[in-house]
């Protein structure tokens, strides 16, 4: 049986990519750059096709090859000058997908959506069933997978084999991308550029390491019941608690500035309209600023109890990461 999937150069796919073929899977990998695809060593077959989510042929040579598929491809980004390509990527590309599934009869289709769309928690633990509080949207991303979310939702109302993940922050060993926030911290931290954090630092996120994640989709491939969604998080923790634990690990004081909200709301704006005159990405935007404000605090109970979903304690995954970083600055 052959996986299609998608977003293999990405954090979370290619991490994904790896242990798929270590276990053995027939993968057909959707790829823009097969010079960025991991390392992958196992006893099934592993071919890729060069080209781009969004040409439809592409993506029709690749779905008629497989009976199942994951779909864990997206644009994770604070700022893009093309901003329709989060429309394209994010909505148009699972629209078509989920055509072509349809046409082919994949039997299972492994969705990763996002904690966002889930909203903010604010002051609360949310689980899968939780009515989204909040109705406006901070960024084009959270605009967007929210978008792809609820279509992904009607093809599961209708009957198809959709099983939708909701992962949460996720953090680990692994190289600073878009889809890396946590990591990016963490090795500013460790270079000695992170003056400080933003706003309220008792704001909850929930951190879930990247192996447990790639466990879980695993898991909901051999487990998941068709139609339903699993949040796979983690701890979730303050951000002060995340300092007090990064500086306790490195030996090193805690970044001691705390920018209040409305001054990094104005340096993320003044960032935007730079990069959108210029075209050069921005260090932060206000958009970003405005998802600072929230907790993002969720529950992974119905996948632990289903699915068998295990969360690695913070303290060792944080360990882990912090290794990696250190390790790769020493070797930079």
């Amino acid at each position: 049986m052959s996986i299609l999937l998608t977003g293999a150069t990405g954090y979370l796919g290619s991490n994904l990519a790896k242990r798929l073929a270590k276990e053995g899977k027939d993968l057909v990998l959707l790829v823009r750059d097969p010079l960025r695809l991991p390392r992958m060593s196992g006893a099934g077959k592993i071919e890729w096709i060069k080209g781009d989510l969004r040409d439809n042929v592409v993506l029709h040579s690749a779905v008629k090859r497989c009976e199942t598929l994951i779909h864990t491809a997206a644009l994770v980004k604070m700022w893009t000058k093309e901003h329709r390509e989060f429309y394209e990527i994010n909505v148009q590309v699972l629209r078509n997908l989920l055509v072509l599934a349809k046409e082919h009869g994949i039997r299972r289709f492994l969705y990763t959506s996002s904690f966002v769309v889930l909203g903010p928690s604010d002051g609360k633990v949310l689980v899968e069933q939780s009515r989204r509080q909040h109705q406006g949207f901070h960024n084009d991303y959270e605009r967007t997978k929210t978008q792809a979310h609820q279509m992904a939702m009607h093809a599961a109302s209708e009957g198809f084999p959709i099983v939708i993940l909701y992962p949460g922050v996720i953090y680990g060993p692994g190289p600073k991308t878009d889809g890396n926030l946590v990591g990016d911290i963490i090795a500013k931290f460790l270079e000695g550029n992170l003056p400080g954090l933003i706003g309220d630092l008792r704001k909850k996120w929930s951190f879930s390491y990247v192996d447990d994640v790639v466990e879980g989709h695993l898991q909901a491939l051999e487990k998941g019941k068709l139609g339903e969604g699993y949040i796979l998080a983690g701890e979730n923790l303050s951000l002060r608690d995340f300092l007090v634990r990064l500086s306790s690990l490195c030996g090193k004081p805690q970044p001691k500035l705390v920018i209040p909200y409305w001054i990094a709301w104005s340096l993320g704006r003044l960032e935007t309209l730079r990069a959108d005159l210029t075209g050069k990405p921005p260090q932060l935007t206000h958009e970003v600023v405005n998802i600072y404000k929230h907790d993002w605090a969720f529950s992974s109970q119905k996948a632990m109890r289903e699915l068998g979903y295990q969360i690695t304690p913070f303290a060792e995954g944080l360990k882990r990461t912090v290794e990696y970083h250190q390790s790769f600055l020493k070797n930079a």
